[in-house]
């Protein structure tokens, strides 16, 4: 019977400090929301466009928002993704793979392209605390139409596979008040470090392990 009662302890202890560690899923990173109105970076084909984001802590990604233009009626299908530790062409890959994409609409713009909030998840990519590149190319659609990625004009660096570093936009094109050419997108994950009420839990779950151990919780035994 002791043996029993301390196994069922034990795994609900062990479940307890467990989950002490883990953090609920969130936004990690937003790059601004979506515009819509300005311009956008073409992401399929051979074309890629890439941009800066930040991570204050140790964490695990679970999926990428982004804004994109589309041809009225079409969505994107699927995206080539990579996250790189520095700009494409000189930063190392990490992670990378391509994903099925599923889009919301927004809106119409003016220039007769639907704007959508298209999603997609990320397998398994765990990240230190760091500036990193989030780099999108590849993009198929419906009827085989272009997926362009909204430029909304946040104070990250970007790039494009046609201009180089776009962090500041070429002349001759349209640019945000900003005069930054970064895109809009959103990494969403969880975090690995233990918030402090998880760390207090955590603490008294191990105090109740020991004392588990000890003998101190259970007096009886068969």
């Amino acid at each position: 019977m002791w043996k029993t009662a301390r196994t069922s302890i034990l795994g609900a202890l062990l479940g307890l400090a467990l989950s002490a560690g883990a953090g609920n899923a969130t936004v990690l990173y937003s790059n601004g929301t979506v515009n819509g109105t300005v311009s956008a970076w073409n992401i399929s084909g051979s074309f890629a466009a890439a941009n800066t984001f930040d991570l204050a802590s140790s964490v695990a990604l679970e999926g990428v928002d982004f804004g994109a233009w589309n041809t009225p009626g079409e969505t994107t299908t699927s995206v080539t993704w990579a996250i790189l530790d520095g700009i494409p062409g000189l930063g190392t890959v990490l992670f990378s793979g391509t994903a099925p994409v599923t889009s919301s609409y927004i809106f119409t713009n003016g220039e007769n392209y639907d704007i959508n909030f298209d999603s997609f998840v990320l397998p398994g990519v765990s990240l230190a605390a760091g500036t990193y590149w989030l780099e999108l190319g590849g993009a198929a659609a419906t009827n085989n139409t272009s997926t362009y990625w909204d430029i909304t004009g946040g104070l990250s660096d970007a790039w494009d596979s046609s201009y180089g570093d776009v962090s500041f936009c070429p002349s001759g094109l349209i640019q945000p008040e900003t005069g930054r050419c970064s895109m809009v997108f959103n990494i969403n994950g969880t975090t690995n470090v233990p918030e402090p009420s998880s760390i207090g839990l955590l603490a008294a779950a191990l105090m109740l392990l020991g004392m588990a151990f000890s003998g101190r919780l259970l007096s009886g035994r068969a």
